[in-house]
């Protein structure tokens, strides 16, 4: 069993600065400081529509492994990559 897990909940880039590189930074530093820290395992999530974060996630070696649906205003579906 896998005690040291990391969850990283949300990445958000504002418009100016998309396709610059700064998401994909984001989250190889959370990577780094997480294995500096002893975290055994990383997860993390982003809504089904965003086509930018699921191919990041999926070029860093993430793979899907699961779904979550939220109801609010509007539902949503949610990856979840480990």
């Amino acid at each position: 069993r896998t005690r040291n897990v990391g969850y990283l909940e949300d990445v958000f880039v504002r418009s100016p600065y998309k396709k610059l590189g700064l998401g994909e930074k984001l989250v190889r530093e959370f990577i780094k400081m997480s294995k500096a820290k002893g975290v055994q395992k990383l997860s993390l999530g982003t809504r089904a529509e965003n086509k930018a974060a699921i191919a990041l996630y999926k070029k860093l070696g993430f793979s899907i492994i699961g779904y979550n649906f939220g109801k609010s205003l509007k539902p949503w579906k949610e990856l979840i990559f480990s």
